[in-house]
């Protein structure tokens, strides 16, 4: 699946795809599973940024092994972790 990342550090946006699920990654300091790995570019300063394609919401960005080895929290995920929901147009 191809998703994409608007980044605030540069500004720009990249696209890639999905290469894993349900991933676990250790930060070093921290490890947090079920994450998604995907090939989108992205650098330091980037977490936190939209993961979306079209005009769906996927999830966040997490952090990444390099540069275009992104992982992403999922949006539901995201939404409990933090007790909301996000927006869904009706029309």
């Amino acid at each position: 699946m191809r998703v994409c990342v608007t980044g605030s550090w540069f500004g720009v946006s990249d696209c890639g795809v999905v290469d894993g699920l349900d991933v676990t990654v250790d930060y070093g300091d921290v490890i947090v599973t079920g994450l998604v790995s995907s090939t989108l570019c992205a650098t330091f300063g980037d977490s936190g940024a939209p993961i979306y394609a079209r005009n769906t919401a996927y999830g966040l960005l997490s952090g990444g092994a390099s540069d275009c080895q992104t992982f992403y929290q999922p949006i539901r995920k995201a939404e409990d972790v933090m007790r909301v929901n996000v927006s869904r147009d009706s029309g």
